[in-house]
């Protein structure tokens, strides 16, 4: 049961931080990324499970 709350809890976590992190990198998608919007999520969904 312990480990069904942390899988869970990573989870909802991950969404928040891809959230906060989309709101962060979403001025500087054409200075950081080239206007490549598909890298700039990937390096979000990245960075999301990371800090989760």
């Amino acid at each position: 049961m312990i480990r069904s709350f942390a899988l869970t809890t990573s989870i909802v976590a991950s969404r928040l931080w891809a959230g906060v992190l989309l709101l962060i990198q979403l001025p500087r998608l054409n200075s950081a990324y080239g206007g490549n919007e598909q890298a700039m999520i990937e390096a979000i969904g990245a960075a999301g499970v990371w800090l989760s």
